[in-house]
């Protein structure tokens, strides 16, 4: 996966988040502490904690 070091964003400026679906998500190895995924299976963003894929509400 990719890295960004961002220090500040303006309204003007937009994130793309990397997307994968839930059968390409839970294939991913060596998955970083609270990396940020768009889930387009579940229509959320999630983030692994760890341990397990957990959906922001």
């Amino acid at each position: 996966m990719s890295r960004v070091n961002v220090k500040k964003l303006f309204g003007t400026n937009r994130v793309v988040l990397p997307t994968y679906n839930t059968t390409q998500r839970d294939a991913l190895t060596d998955v970083e502490l609270a990396t940020v995924i768009f889930n387009p299976d579940s229509g959320t963003l999630e983030f692994w904690d760890g341990a397990a894929w957990t959906e922001f509400k």
